[in-house]
């Protein structure tokens, strides 16, 4: 008997540990997100037909909220893998970090950001990069406003250099993504 070659498509996650996990955007979270934006792209075009209030801030809504509207919803029906997780290491595009090869990675954990977003922790080692790879990764270093956790992370990745991919709009949970990611990084026990 065989393993199912897919997950089930509304889960946000397609593949096996035999091939490669692909994550999604989540559709539901970037339309609850679009909603507010709708609603002043709505209320700026109201505004306009009425009459009420400046004319220019009415364009000015209308124009804002209707752009943020569709940029979410296009990131949510994007049927391009946000984070494909395989044997040859973890490709992201978002931040734009590509390729992240298993024998660069030094370290993986959850964490929570300033602003309650949750993160997953990338620490790597630079000298195992290609030169294309380093210069990628580079520009897209942590932000200096990141919480506790993050900071404690980093103190025990001996000043390595981390990426930090959220999560918070992707189509898996956290504990969901540490399972996955635990069929392959395998740990070696201390020779004790």
């Amino acid at each position: 008997m065989t393993a199912p070659r897919h997950a089930p498509t509304d889960s946000g996650i397609r593949g096996s540990a035999a091939e490669s996990v692909r994550v999604f955007n989540s559709r539901l979270k970037h339309f609850l997100l679009a909603l507010p934006c709708a609603y002043l792209a709505v209320m700026g075009a109201h505004a306009v037909r009425s009459g009420t209030g400046p004319e220019g801030f009415g364009y000015a809504l209308v124009a804002i909220g209707g752009i943020a509207a569709a940029v979410l919803m296009l990131q949510g029906f994007n049927r391009q893998p946000v984070l494909t997780i395989d044997a040859e290491g973890i490709h992201c595009r978002r931040p734009a970090v590509g390729l992240l090869p298993w024998p660069a990675i030094t370290g993986l954990g959850f964490g929570r950001g300033m602003f309650s977003r949750v993160v997953l922790m990338v620490a790597y080692d630079e000298a195992a990069l290609d030169a294309e790879a380093a210069a990628r990764l580079k520009r897209e270093r942590p932000s200096a406003l990141f919480g506790p956790r993050l900071g404690r992370y980093q103190g025990r990745m001996a000043g390595q250099p981390t990426v930090q991919i959220p999560l918070s709009m992707l189509a898996v949970r956290p504990a969901r993504l540490q399972r996955l990611l635990e069929q392959y990084v395998h740990y070696e026990a201390d020779p004790d």
